[in-house]
């Protein structure tokens, strides 16, 4: 306490040094109370803000907090930099520069520069009860209120470590956070009433609400006993659950009381139940205290009185174990007379047993959860631990199972004379030993129903999709053997189409080149008679010989070009036809043109390869047998049908009187029999002298199948 009388004395001094080192504010000074009247939209913007006001907390380490108060309000800064409050205390007066933001439902400031001034008129605590401090206008303010102990433990995981201290008032509770404590556990203030001194701050949720008060202590001199010191908890005057927080005209005793009694359930948080006569009480443990009693030690139990739900329970409490024993026997209960309209008995915390009907069952809280029904009255029921949910899993809805338990009652609001009365219950189960299957629900439940329907479905699903798959197959492995059936049909046909080649190559060596060597031959002959007696015509009758081996090796080369034609894979006749005109050209030196009429249309290889042949045996006529000087071959492309047309200006011919094979002819036959199996139309217009015209018309619906006929 001396040394800090020094430091408070000194301060001042250590101010006025610093004052007149420290630059002075960039921004304008304005009072806390105007800074906390700010808009949403003014914080939002960060400004730079200058506050003066007397130290009221500070808290150097770990998230370093100053807290300053002037005679308009309170306001925290919070300081990115630690080692800036290493000399700051309480009382001192301070310049503050920092940027504002918005905390839940208040301002504060992120601290950029501290100036220590001359000392002002020391800070006085504000008197104030629970309501003033959850009214919020005591926030960042230094106040001094009263109230009963509770507990007190320390928070290590705090940085700094706190001595929590919980403080109860008429009104509600909050807690002291109490920075120095020099190592104790504030265990002497338990169950004492206490003078606090600190800086109020509450927290809230995210709508603005304040949810719970603490009050930032600096020291724990700040707490001071007030009427006599607490006696030791186990020497607390022995009380019975029916008087537990019961009504007085002298006020409910707030300080904490001790009940015996046997345990009858154990909960996973320091939590148990117990049977005073014929009551029950739910206690609540302290931090850290062990061990836990087990269903049916007999127990003291010291702790405050407080109405949790439908009964008086006791809170931070300590416990120390008599005896071990038996649990009680459970009370043969029914719904009706818990919560029904009439004769209810006061089960709350007790140990019962029930029966009902297994509605639902389900998952809750690491635990399993039961729906039951008993008559016209629903209950839930509870069961704790993971290791129960496969056990809950064996029992099918409809199930008629005997539960015990402790029943915990939820009340409903009563708007008259009679108070509040049960509304709902739940039983705690305790292990799974306390459910006994009375009757088994039927086998075909809800649940089962509905599996079965989607295993029904599932299955005629997958009889569809098998059915379907099986088409697909079948439509596939039929379109297989269809183009294996058409393949092989037109493979046959271009088999026949080859014999038919060579038939006519045959008939073309045959007509010229073989022709033609008989007469070379005869020549050489007659040239070799001539050479003794008439040499003078050797020469005549060899020239003779060489025109005609010119004229076979034409002929030659024509027949074995023929033999040589491109495959039918082009996607485009036009290709095709441009090729063989640029080759005619070349070797007839005759005028030969190409025509095309419409958008081309795609033909099949194999109708290609006929209409090529009809060209080239066509344009290879005009040239061979008409004498023209123009060809024009004339390709039309029509929605309808694709023509081609072949028309030269030679010498024309006779069609009735034209040669066929009865004359050892077979061109014309042999094209005519071809345009029937493709299914085309092979006309010839001529007359002597006025040229002629050949043409082959497929319609459309010939050019679209892609078979030929045999």
């Amino acid at each position: 306490m001396r040394l800090a009388h020094f430091l408070f004395f000194l301060a001042p001094i250590s101010g006025l040094l610093k004052a007149a080192d420290a630059p002075e504010a960039s921004s304008p000074i304005v009072d806390i109370g105007t800074f906390l009247d700010y808009t949403v939209e003014e914080v939002a913007k960060k400004p730079i803000v200058t506050l003066r006001g007397i130290v009221s907390y500070v808290k150097p380490k770990g998230t370093s907090e100053l807290v300053i108060e002037d005679s308009t309000g309170g306001v925290m800064i919070h300081w990115p930099d630690e080692t800036v409050l290493e000399k700051a205390c309480e009382g001192q007066y301070v310049e503050v520069e920092g940027e504002a933001e918005s905390i839940r439902f208040s301002y504060r400031l992120t601290g950029i520069r501290l100036r220590i001034l001359p000392s002002s008129n020391p800070l006085v605590a504000q008197s104030a009860n629970y309501m003033d401090l959850k009214s919020g206008r005591m926030e960042c303010r230094l106040v001094e209120t009263e109230g009963l102990v509770r507990s007190a433990r320390i928070d290590w995981d705090l940085k700094p470590p706190r001595l929590l201290l919980n403080i109860l008032t008429p009104a509600g509770d909050f807690t002291a956070w109490v920075q120095r404590f020099d190592g104790a556990n504030g265990s002497n203030f338990v169950d004492s009433k206490v003078r606090v001194r600190g800086v109020c701050l509450a927290w809230s949720n995210l709508r603005k609400q304040p949810s719970s008060l603490r009050l930032l202590v600096s020291r724990l001199s700040d707490v001071n006993m007030i009427g006599p010191p607490p006696r030791p908890p186990f020497d607390a005057p022995l009380t019975t659950a029916e008087t537990l927080f019961a009504f007085r005209r002298d006020g409910i005793n707030l300080h904490r009381v001790k009940v015996q009694g046997v345990v009858t359930w154990c909960g996973t948080k320091e939590s148990f139940a117990l049977e005073n006569g014929n009551y029950g009480v739910s206690v609540r443990g302290n931090f850290g205290q062990s061990p836990l009693p087990v269903p049916g030690d007999e127990v003291e139990v010291v702790g405050f009185p407080e109405l949790v739900g439908y009964s008086a329970s006791l809170t931070d409490s300590v416990w120390k174990i008599i005896r071990s024993g038996k649990a009680p026997e459970p009370l043969e209960m029914e719904a009706s007379q818990i919560i029904g309209e009439t004769e209810l008995k006061d089960v709350d915390q007790r140990l019962i047993r029930l029966e009902g009907t297994l509605v639902s069952r389900g998952i809750e809280s690491g635990g399993s959860l039961f729906e039951m029904r008993d008559g016209s009255h629903l209950f839930e029921a509870t069961l704790a631990g993971m290791q129960s949910v496969e056990f809950a899993n064996s029992l099918s809805a409809g199930s008629i199972l005997a539960m015990t338990g402790i029943c915990e009652i939820s009340p409903q609001k009563q708007q008259d004379f009679r108070g509040d009365g049960p509304n709902r219950f739940i039983l705690r189960l305790r292990t799974t030993n306390d459910i006994k299957v009375l009757h088994p629900g039927p086998w075909l439940t809800i649940p089962r129903l509905l599996a079965l329907c989607g295993a029904a479905a599932l299955g005629l699903i997958g009889l569809l999709v098998w059915n379907r798959s099986l088409r697909i197959t079948v439509d596939r492995r039929t379109r297989f053997l269809a183009n294996e059936v058409r393949s092989r049909h037109d493979r046959n046909v271009q088999f026949n189409a080859i014999l038919s080649e060579r038939a006519r190559v045959a008939e073309e060596l045959h007509d010229t080149v073989q022709q033609g060597l008989l007469a070379t031959a005869l020549q050489v002959e007659a040239a070799s008679l001539t050479l003794t007696d008439h040499p003078a015509k050797t020469p005549h009758h060899l020239a003779l010989a060489q025109r005609y081996l010119e004229h076979s090796r034409e002929g030659l080369r024509r027949s074995v070009w023929n033999l040589h034609e491109t495959s039918a894979t082009a996607d485009d006749i036009l290709v095709e036809l441009e090729e063989l005109i640029a080759a005619m050209n070349v070797e007839g030196g005759i005028s030969i043109v190409l025509h095309v009429e419409g958008t081309p249309l795609q033909l099949d290889e194999l109708k290609t390869h006929e209409i090529m042949r009809f060209a080239r045996e066509l344009i290879s006529n005009a040239i061979r047998h008409s004498g023209a000087t123009r060809i024009v071959v004339a390709v039309t492309h029509d929605p309808r049908f694709f023509a081609l047309e072949v028309r030269d200006n030679g010498i024309g011919f006779d069609t009735a009187a034209a040669p066929g094979p009865s004359s050892g002819h077979f061109g014309v036959t042999g094209m005519r029999e071809r345009a029937n199996r493709l299914g085309a139309q092979l006309t010839f217009e001529s007359q002597p002298g006025n040229g002629t015209v050949a043409s082959i018309i497929l319609s459309r619906n010939k050019y679209e199948d892609t078979s030929i006929a045999s």
